[in-house]
């Protein structure tokens, strides 16, 4: 097993990361191939879901490793591929890049980092840091744009993909579901006054325009 940066050892500081994380990652990719450097190695703590590291090989190319916190997660990696897969071709229309994958492995995620820079980031403390200007037009324009390409793609498209489709109603009872295992385990304030009305006034906006159309 090839772990390049000499002088590094378990429980060391690195960065913003301790040694023994970066090592964790590099060493599962390295089980599988991909050698990288713990020298210029970074951690994101940020998602709920996976931990993930990045690092470059030795012809300074950066990869993104992401290493699932929980089972559960592993589990749902199959879901995630065959939702890239089905966005990969109509994204890349308009010159976006999608994650492919060089490792799948249920203890491990592999591949290059996508070109460009990240709009947002995190602080050592948490705090969000944003790399644009989240209101100007220019930005609402590429949003609305790749918005736009995902919402074309039909439900059909996503059943034959092996994706899958929940109509409105299922996805209110699994949000409503959410909620109630969220409510029994913390505690959660009620909400301001004004926005349950405000809520129930969308949903009979929604409701009226979705009728209008028929």
């Amino acid at each position: 097993m090839k772990l390049v940066g000499p002088g590094l050892h378990p429980g060391e500081i690195v960065g913003v990361m301790t040694s023994f994380d970066a090592f964790d990652a590099i060493s599962l990719a390295a089980a599988r191939g991909v050698h990288l450097s713990a020298e210029d190695a970074t951690v994101n703590e940020a998602g709920l879901d996976y931990r993930v590291v990045m690092a470059s090989d030795e012809t300074g190319q950066r990869w993104v490793l992401r290493v699932p916190r929980r089972d559960d997660v592993s589990a749902g990696m199959a879901t995630e591929m065959r939702i890239l897969d089905l966005v990969s071709p109509i994204l890349a229309e308009d010159g976006i890049a999608v994650p492919h994958w060089q490792i799948r492995a249920p203890e491990l995620i592999a591949y290059h980092a996508l070109p460009g820079a990240p709009g947002l980031t995190l602080t050592d403390a948490g705090e969000p840091v944003w790399h644009i200007d989240p209101a100007s037009p220019d930005y609402a324009q590429r949003l609305g744009r790749l918005l736009a390409r995902l919402h074309s793609l039909g439900a059909q498209q996503a059943e034959a993909a092996g994706v899958e489709v929940r109509s409105p109603a299922q996805v209110r009872r699994s949000w409503r579901d959410d909620i109630e295992r969220v409510s029994e385990a913390f505690t959660v304030a009620p909400a301001e006054p004004g926005v349950a009305d405000l809520a129930r006034g969308r949903q009979l906006l929604a409701r009226r325009n979705c009728h209008d159309t028929r």
